[in-house]
């Protein structure tokens, strides 16, 4: 439809999915393990939903660890086996 973007156009950085079963990204994650989650039971009951299909919770207990070790940067976990995409 749109060959090249409006000028004025910016592309959020939003991060990367970690469940995509309630969209929730390893910003989110983040934000939650700043705020005190210490699980990924703690991330969902703080964002009030509940996990469906559960292949999101490897990667983030990464997050989460990661993040409470100090290395928050964004998308570090990509290379995490447990943040890959489910084939």
């Amino acid at each position: 439809m749109f060959d090249v973007a409006p000028e004025n156009f910016e592309l959020e950085d939003t991060g990367m999915y970690v469940c995509v079963c309630h969209a929730l990204t390893d910003r989110h994650v983040r934000e939650d393990a700043q705020a005190g989650a210490k699980s990924a039971g703690a991330v969902f009951s703080r964002r009030g939903v509940r996990p469906v299909c559960g292949k999101c919770v490897g990667c983030m207990r990464s997050v989460l660890d990661e993040t409470r070790k100090g290395r928050s940067d964004q998308h570090q976990y990509h290379d995490e086996p447990e943040c890959q995409a489910a084939e």
